[in-house]
């Protein structure tokens, strides 16, 4: 059963590899552990192997897979202290955006949250995880643009990739969205009011129910189904 989509957008070829390689981890059809050769990669794609390659090094480089000499790629399981270190990073970045922007917002800012709001809704319905994480994704990163510090916003769209492979394990949980989307306007609320504790507050709270999840989806995953039901 094929596990990636055939590219036909006619754009950079590595870049297109890129970004289906790295839905077809986000939707869990390339699994942590698995090894996977470049040739059925490139084949699925309909491209070459260069194309690929040069993908799979970005996502190397990105955390998501680990190169093998004349074997493939495995995808990655990233480990608890990795994930707690992520999120403690995120967390500097994040708080210190909104705890920033709190007093500087316009009201045409307020109107671009509420269609953030309106789309998180449209996906929350959904339950489309990959489309749901492409608009929090967007959310994050207009908070941490609007500081107008180029340093902050790229440090955080380093880490963002990382970021969306866990909230996607994090929304595995059905009620996860739901949540999310109280919590940013939770977030937007405190902008609101012009409040930077309050915008950091919620921002630090969003931030560690999103590890909470994370974390209990991981240990999950390790309980054998019949179990895992019980609980």
């Amino acid at each position: 059963m094929p596990i990636l989509k055939p590219i036909s957008e006619v754009r950079a070829l590595s870049d297109a590899a890129y970004e289906a390689i790295k839905e077809a981890i986000l939707r869990h059809r390339m699994r942590p552990g698995e090894i996977y050769s470049e040739q059925r990669l490139a084949q699925e794609l309909g491209i070459s192997k260069t194309p690929v390659h040069e993908s799979l090094i970005r996502l190397a480089h990105k955390g998501f897979v680990k190169l093998l000499p004349r074997r493939g790629v495995q995808v990655n399981q990233l480990s608890v202290d990795d994930i707690q270190n992520l999120y403690k990073l995120r967390a500097i970045i994040e708080n210190a955006a909104v705890y920033d922007i709190a007093t500087k917002l316009t009201e045409r800012d307020f109107e671009r949250f509420e269609e953030f709001r309106r789309e998180e809704l449209t996906y929350a319905r959904t339950q489309d995880h990959v489309e749901y994480l492409r608009v929090d994704r967007s959310f994050h990163a207009y908070l941490a643009n609007k500081t107008g510090n180029a340093f902050l916003a790229e440090a955080l769209e380093n880490i963002r990739d990382l970021v969306d492979w866990m909230g996607a394990k994090a929304l595995l949980r059905r009620e996860r969205i739901e949540e999310v989307v109280r919590e940013h306007q939770a977030i937007v609320s405190a902008l609101r009011k012009g409040d930077p504790d309050a915008a950091k507050a919620t921002m630090d709270y969003h931030i560690r129910e999103t590890l909470k999840n994370v974390l209990n989806q991981m240990e999950l995953s390790e309980i054998p189904p019949a179990e895992r039901e019980e609980r």
